[in-house]
């Protein structure tokens, strides 16, 4: 059986960024991610590939998050 939800800690090392990165990506890109009863962040596929996307635009292609929020039109 295949994982359905991920950790802050699994995905920040999935896309090799910390986690406080994570947070703010969340938070300027409009990112909602379900809860735990223990209140963790818990991460979908289609979460970690939005996010996946936004780091590909930031780090690779050089975008600030201004134009990286234009470029996936949020």
């Amino acid at each position: 059986m295949k994982k359905t939800y991920f950790t802050i800690k699994v995905v920040s090392r999935f896309l090799r960024e910390k986690a406080h990165t994570i947070r703010f990506w969340m938070k300027e890109f409009r990112i909602e991610t379900g809860r735990s009863r223990g209140n963790y962040r818990l991460f979908t596929r289609e979460d970690i590939c939005k996010l996946k996307k936004i780091r590909e635009l930031i780090r690779v292609d050089e975008y600030t998050i201004n134009g990286a929020i234009k470029k996936l039109k949020i």
